[in-house]
C-alpha cells in the first residue's frame, strides 16, 4: 500500500460512482465504482486517475486552481506562499501547475467563490475547480498524466524543494473563507445530471449541431462542435456536457449559449 493511499482517499475522493480514466491523451468517464486499491494503483503509477470535484449533494472537499502557462504558474506560486502549507499542495503539471486547497465538505459554490477571490482580476489565467455541480474533475495529485504518462512533484512554492510523501501524509483540511455567492444559485440544489429528463433535453439540443452515440441510459459521447475534433471529446453525463479539450461545460443553457456565441448570434 502506498503511504498516501489512505490520506488521498480521505482528502480527494468526493464520489466513487465513476471515475475519469485515460483515453488517448485525455479523459473518458468510466462508470465503474472507484475503489481504494485502484487509487493505490494510481499512486504507484500503474494507471492515470481523475477525481471529481463535487459529490452527489453538491459538496466539495477541495479547491483546485489549474494554470497551463508559465505566467499562471508564477501567479499560483505567489498565492500558495500566502496559504497554510498544512492544507495546501502546489503541484507542478505538464504546462504549469495545480494549486490545491483542502477543506471539509463545502458547497461547491462557496469553494468556487474562494478560487475567484484568490485569482482576482487574473482569473482568466487559470481554471477554477469545481466548475459546477456536474462531473467535472482533475487528475489526482502525484498520479500519471494521461497524455505524458508522467507524474509531477508537489513542491514548496517558495523554495522549489520537493515535498516527500512522508510529509504529505499529515495533510489536513481547513475551513475556507465564507464568501457571498450569487443569489440566483441554489446552494442546496443537487447536481443537475441527476434530475429526471435533463439528459434527453440536453441530447436533443446537442444533436441539432453534432451527432452523439448514446452508450448508457443517461450517457453519450460525440465530436465537439466547437473545435476541429478528430476524436470524440464531447461527453454528455445526465444533464451535464463537457468538452475534454477545454471548449466548455455546463447544462443545456450553457450549451445553447456556446452555440450562439460560435454562430455570432
Amino acid at each position: 500500500m502506498h503511504p498516501l493511499t489512505d490520506t488521498w482517499w480521505r482528502l480527494f475522493v468526493n464520489r466513487t460512482d465513476g471515475t475519469l480514466r485515460r483515453k488517448g491523451d485525455g479523459w473518458l468517464f468510466n462508470s465503474s465504482e472507484l475503489t481504494q486499491p485502484e487509487l493505490d494503483a494510481a499512486l504507484h503509477l500503474r494507471q492515470s486517475l481523475g477525481v471529481y470535484t463535487v459529490d452527489q449533494l453538491g459538496l466539495s472537499r477541495w479547491l483546485c486552481l489549474d494554470a497551463d502557462t508559465d505566467e499562471g504558474k508564477v501567479l499560483l506560486a505567489e498565492i500558495a506562499t500566502s496559504l497554510n502549507p498544512a492544507s495546501t499542495l502546489f503541484e507542478l503539471s505538464r504546462r504549469g501547475a495545480h494549486l490545491w486547497w483542502l477543506c471539509p465538505p463545502t458547497p461547491w459554490q462557496q469553494v468556487q467563490a474562494v478560487g475567484q477571490s484568490l485569482l482576482g482580476n487574473r482569473a482568466a489565467d487559470c481554471e477554477i475547480f469545481p466548475k459546477g455541480p456536474g462531473r467535472n474533475g482533475v487528475r489526482l495529485p502525484l498520479t500519471r498524466h494521461p497524455g505524458t504518462g508522467q507524474a509531477y512533484p508537489v513542491i514548496d512554492p517558495a523554495t522549489g524543494e520537493i515535498r516527500q510523501p512522508r510529509d504529505l501524509v499529515a495533510l489536513e483540511t481547513e475551513a475556507l473563507p465564507h464568501l457571498a455567492v450569487p443569489e440566483t444559485i441554489d446552494v442546496a440544489r443537487p447536481p443537475f445530471e441527476n434530475r429526471p429528463g435533463d439528459f434527453m433535453v440536453l441530447k436533443a439540443e446537442v444533436e441539432r449541431v453534432t451527432r452523439v452515440r448514446q452508450y448508457a441510459p443517461d450517457r453519450a459521447v460525440g465530436r465537439c462542435p466547437f473545435h476541429d475534433d478528430h476524436r470524440p471529446s464531447l461527453s454528455l453525463l445526465g444533464g451535464f456536457w463537457r468538452c475534454w479539450a477545454g471548449c466548455g461545460e455546463g447544462g443545456v443553457n450553457a450549451f445553447r449559449a456556446r452555440v450562439n456565441a460560435k454562430e455570432g448570434r
